[in-house]
């Protein structure tokens, strides 16, 4: 008898908890909403000139949870994508780029409880080399958002750069 109000108590528990997820106030889905939106272009603004590795992998979980996907190439592991986003600013750097810039064309929001929400922006990386040759790469970025400890984190991270078009 005990064993079953146990189980009926803890089952009780477990639904309260997910109906309680699933009724989200609408001013509290607003809040989510536009603290991950501010997140993500926060994000994708530090992978612009003068290049900020630190504040670009600040909200990466340094969990087994992260997953990154950028164009095919996946890496599970925080300490290897910390020194791909290193290289990979440093090679930016080194390009010595006369224009670099991320314009944000399209951002959807969508949050799926009160500690998890997904962020896909539509971009358009825009910049001019050293030679003067002026080209945009269309972009996608999705961020999946897990609310850990009062912090927001990415654990999913996925960008998929379009073909370069030369800009006459």
């Amino acid at each position: 008898m005990k064993n079953n109000f146990v189980f009926l108590l803890s089952t009780l528990l477990l639904f309260l908890s997910c109906y309680t997820e699933d009724k989200l106030l609408p001013e509290t889905q607003i809040v989510i909403r536009e603290t991950l939106e501010k997140m993500a272009i926060e994000n994708l603004k530090s992978w612009e000139p003068p290049f900020h590795e630190d504040i670009f992998l600040d909200p990466f979980t340094k969990s087994e949870d992260l997953f990154v996907v950028l164009d095919g190439f996946s890496v599970k592991d925080y300490h290897k994508w910390k020194n791909v986003v290193f290289e990979s600013m440093q090679a930016d750097r080194d390009q010595k780029f006369k224009l670099y810039k991320h314009i944000v064309n399209d951002i959807n929001v969508a949050v799926l409880s009160l500690s998890s929400g997904v962020v896909t922006m539509n971009y358009t990386w825009d910049y001019i080399t050293k030679d003067d040759l002026h080209y945009n790469i269309d972009a996608v970025v999705t961020s999946v958002f897990k609310l850990e400890k009062e912090n927001w984190e990415i654990i999913h991270f996925n960008v998929s750069h379009g073909n370069e078009k030369l800009i006459q």
